[in-house]
């Protein structure tokens, strides 16, 4: 400050008037920025807040779907919007969607939904209705069959009517799912619950009961020997032969304990002497075919596919 008075009272006067024009200048100038320096930090703590506003919302939503999938063991990672439109040409397709996503389930429930146990009517409506997986929370999942053809029916596009069935090989009762494709969509119309004497397989079905918790009963429902076919390991060849009911234990599939499922797409089982038994996994790793005939009222395994 010493130094610039003095440098001011040696300078003439015109440079005197010149100098306080710039002094006057540099302050609007310093000013001026002073104000832009205020705005720009201003912005900057309004942007930090507002992103710390949006990061627990963002965390929260996915903690969220993270519990809905440990609780359900489903994704609704497909919206019901995103669904392709094909789902409803093969009934397959569609309930894979109806057993994973609970939004799409939902929304493909008829209404208050007709639903019986043992007899007694009742209706539920869609606020008290719970999100059901089905076969979906098996491991393994089964179809029966009375004959090979059966087995194109799963890709007739032309079907309007399905049935799903659940056996409870504990309890011995099965729940029935009853499904309409009306106006081209695919719609859970009805449920039964009740005693296994309401289905066509009830024979089989007890029979089957026994079969696996049984082994002594096993071993005297098995031909001897038993036709079985498997692929190689190596060439991806299909083997064909035969094995000793002895060897069973060594090459039979691990069969359902819980539960058996079944999908009819139409078919009626009026006492067939014959059973195919489908039995696969949803991860697609396991693929077994069981096939059993009916002899003077007594069922045998006769064929084994790997």
């Amino acid at each position: 400050m010493f130094l610039q008075k003095n440098v001011v009272a040696l300078l003439p006067p015109c440079f005197n008037v010149s100098l306080s024009r710039v002094k006057a200048l540099y302050m609007k100038v310093y000013k001026l920025f002073l104000s832009l320096l205020v705005l720009g930090m201003l912005f900057s703590a309004c942007g930090k807040q507002e992103k710390k506003a949006f990061l627990p919302q963002e965390e929260e939503t996915a903690d969220s779907l993270v519990t809905d999938s440990l609780q359900v063991e489903t994704t609704d990672s497909v919206s019901v919007e995103a669904l392709p439109q094909k789902a409803d040409e093969l009934f397959d397709d569609f309930v894979f969607a109806f057993m994973k996503n609970k939004h799409f389930q939902k929304a493909r429930i008829l209404f208050p939904l007709p639903y019986q146990v043992n007899g007694k009517k009742q209706k539920i409506k869609a606020a008290s209705w719970k999100f059901d997986p089905m076969y979906a929370k098996q491991e393994n999942y089964t179809l029966l069959l009375d004959s090979r053809r059966e087995e194109e029916k799963a890709k007739d596009t032309a079907i309007h009517h399905v049935v799903v069935e659940e056996f409870n090989l504990r309890t011995e009762r099965i729940k029935k799912y009853i499904f309409q494709r009306k106006s081209s969509t695919w719609k859970l119309t009805e449920v039964i619950e009740g005693e296994v004497e309401e289905s066509q397989n009830k024979d089989f079905y007890v029979f089957y009961r026994t079969f696996v918790s049984d082994k002594a009963f096993q071993q005297e429902h098995i031909a001897n020997p038993l036709q079985f076919s498997t692929y190689d390991e190596d060439s991806f060849e299909k083997i064909k032969g035969f094995i000793s009911s002895d060897q069973w234990n060594d090459f039979a599939p691990e069969l359902p304990q819980n539960q058996l499922t079944n999908v009819l797409y139409g078919q009626q089982h009026k006492k067939s002497q014959l059973k195919i038994l489908k039995i696969s996994s949803l991860s697609g790793g396991l693929n077994s075919t069981l096939t059993f005939k009916r002899n003077n009222g007594k069922w045998t395994l006769i064929q084994l596919e790997n």
